[in-house]
């Protein structure tokens, strides 16, 4: 199965970001800055230096706790973006049953089945997940749901093995 895809460089950057906050290896690491560093770090700030109390701590642990998600997601912006040294527009995804292969105007990468953990379906893309490497594709190249679920289905009858 070969399927053709395009991404814009913002689609291609928001993939990778959003990519980036599915993985379970960030949200470990976001869940230990949101809360835990929050409050090692601020408690301290808090009581030695403003001496306000726990009303200004409380104030200031909701404001970062609402706040990170938003300053995370803009600075993972700015490094994907500054990483994206050329534009890549154009995708060809190839799926044996061996391996997935992904070929652009830049690269081509082969990479095997036995790599990849988990498929997840978000509002505007289908990534496939691995530890070192994610493929994101799309949504808006099926022409139906129907095709969109054949190529999921696809994609799991090679993702077991």
């Amino acid at each position: 199965m070969d399927i053709k895809y395009s991404f814009t460089k913002r689609e291609y950057i928001n993939s990778k970001v959003e990519y980036i906050f599915g993985s379970e290896d960030f949200k470990k690491r976001f869940f230990v800055g949101r809360y835990i560093l929050t409050i090692v770090i601020f408690a301290p700030i808090t009581f030695f230096l403003l001496k306000k109390g726990i009303g200004t701590f409380l104030m200031m642990y909701i404001l970062m706790v609402i706040f990170l998600p938003m300053s995370v997601k803009v600075g993972l912006h700015y490094r994907v973006k500054k990483e994206l040294k050329h534009e890549i527009n154009e995708f060809l995804l190839s799926i044996n049953e061996n391996s997935i292969s992904v070929t652009t105007n830049e690269y081509k990468l082969n990479l095997y089945w036995p790599l990849f953990n988990k498929i997840v379906e978000s509002k505007k893309y289908i990534h496939l997940y691995n530890s070192k490497e994610n493929i994101s594709i799309p949504k808006k190249i099926f022409k139906n749901k129907n095709n969109k679920t054949d190529f999921i289905n696809e994609l799991n009858k090679y993702l077991g093995k």
